[in-house]
């Protein structure tokens, strides 16, 4: 059925993808953009999640080639704001967190402490994009809040 799926829509299934990760897509009735890296779809498809079809195909590239997992509670929107920086996601951090911040429509700065990031947008606020990183690591990992 996943088979059938894919190749009706014309394209061709390269060789060195897993058919496991291919099988759990395709039977979602999804079909995998050709321009996908198949490193990336083998990574995320086998942890068993379906990747999300309004999904940057070059924000997926950059995240799962780095080895990391989408969590499947993480916006979409979020995701594709984040990813289109060219920055990757840290795994320890909080995908509430994440939401809340990418959604502003900001990019967090990848020299920021995950700690403090953590700490700081499971707050409800949103970091000023205005402001210092070396202010923002030394105050949150104090375990305050910046207002």
């Amino acid at each position: 059925m996943a088979f059938n799926h894919y190749a009706e829509q014309g394209h061709c299934w390269h060789p060195s993808a897993s058919i496991m990760a291919f099988n759990h897509y395709a039977e979602q009735g999804h079909c995998w953009h050709p321009s996908a890296s198949i490193m990336a779809f083998n990574h995320y498809a086998e942890q068993g999640h379906c990747w999300h079809p309004s999904a940057s195909i070059m924000a997926f590239n950059h995240y799962a080639e780095q080895g990391h997992c989408w969590h499947p509670s993480a916006s979409i929107m979020a995701f594709n704001h984040y990813a289109e920086q060219g920055h990757c996601w840290h795994p320890s951090a909080s995908i509430m967190a994440f939401n809340h911040y990418a959604e502003q429509g900001h990019c967090w700065h990848p020299s920021a402490s995950i700690m403090a990031f953590n700490h700081y947008a499971e707050q409800g606020h949103c970091w000023h994009p205005s402001a210092s990183i070396m202010a923002f690591n030394h105050y949150a990992e104090q375990g305050h809040c910046f207002s």
